[in-house]
């Protein structure tokens, strides 16, 4: 009877663990050569956070590397045409399952000599990514927050982007069974699949 007891016990401990949420912040800042993105994840009394360098235009066009403690860059390889576990559709049902707490981008912008077309190009960026993130997020539309500055002197394009939304296990965990399981009926129905 005790260890049905402990045992009881035990689950409903790892039960309610599974709904208290992950919270992820990830925050960014960049330019048009490149910039460094940050992700910090927080579960119960556990945190770790991964930066990271972004460099664009260069070869190769796009590299990201990991900011090790000690400051070195490890380039972050891609393992070839290896078959993703996740696809971009699967990565966006995750991320709509998220309950958003804050989503805000901040944009300094400027064409140099065009102060008339620095303020048109200001108005439709801003309303294009805000569009763009409701579109995405069409739940946590009052949460999202878009500002884009005009530079009326310099040529600039710099954004400073930061967010903060929370995910319980048990919806990861469920998340990935549906997945799994799709996958199986995947390879199921092409191995009885006739061949031509």
């Amino acid at each position: 009877m005790q260890g049905i007891a402990i045992a009881g016990i035990s689950l409903g401990v790892l039960a309610a663990l599974s709904y208290l949420p992950i919270r992820i912040r990830p925050w960014a800042d960049a330019d048009l050569r490149g910039g460094y993105l940050h992700v910090a994840c927080r579960y119960l009394f556990f945190s770790i956070t991964v930066h990271y360098r972004i460099d664009l235009f260069q070869r190769p066009w796009f590299t990201l590397s990991r900011i090790s403690r000690e400051g070195h860059l490890i380039p972050v390889k891609r393992k070839g045409k290896k078959k993703q576990w996740l696809d971009h559709q699967e990565v966006l049902n995750l991320i709509r399952r998220s309950k958003l707490q804050e989503l805000s981008a901040r944009l300094e912008l400027g064409i140099p000599g065009e102060a008339a077309a620095t303020a048109l190009v200001c108005g439709g960026v801003q309303e294009l990514i805000f569009q763009l993130m409701c579109f995405f997020l069409p739940e946590s539309r009052d949460r999202i927050r878009v500002q884009v500055e005009p530079d009326f002197e310099r040529g600039i394009f710099q954004i400073h982007f930061t967010c903060m939304f929370s995910v319980k296990p048990v919806k990861i965990v469920l998340e990935i069974i549906r997945i799994r399981i799709r996958n199986r009926q995947k390879r199921k129905v092409k191995s009885i699949a006739p061949s031509h």
